[in-house]
């Protein structure tokens, strides 16, 4: 079985579970799926509006970049695809969503460690693999 790792400098180590989980609660979550089939791996994203982002104490509450899919992580996730080594060991950082970190962990890469400081991100993150069966 394969297992994420979420890591972060700051989010996992300070953050209170309770205020990570009630973020997502402000978000409009969507499946990214890696292909059009009921098999592909997938991430979620969030809809939301930058130009709306909660402020607190002069403190944005996320990030809008890091919780969207980009060309260059599907584009990385299908290279990936290709020439995945199951002997790796992978770390991504600054992975948003981390399409490609979950399409390693669907490969059956054993260790994946998926890395952002956004707690939005890592909260989408550990949604995503529960639900595909990967622990955390």
């Amino acid at each position: 079985m394969c297992s994420i790792f979420l890591v972060t400098l700051i989010a996992v180590l300070c953050c209170n579970t309770t205020e990570a989980f009630s973020l997502l609660s402000d978000f409009s979550l969507h499946k990214v799926k890696l292909r059009n089939d009921d098999s592909s791996p997938y991430c979620y994203a969030a809809t939301v509006d930058p130009t709306k982002s909660s402020i607190s104490e002069n403190k944005v509450r996320y990030n809008f970049l890091a919780t969207q899919v980009w060309p260059s992580a599907r584009q990385a996730a299908f290279f990936l695809e290709q020439y995945v080594d199951c002997n790796w060991k992978v770390c991504e950082l600054g992975c948003g969503p981390a399409l490609p970190s979950i399409t390693l962990a669907n490969l059956g890469i054993k260790q994946v460690i998926a890395s952002d400081l956004d707690k939005v991100a890592l909260e989408m993150i550990e949604k995503a693999a529960e639900e595909q069966g990967y622990s955390i």
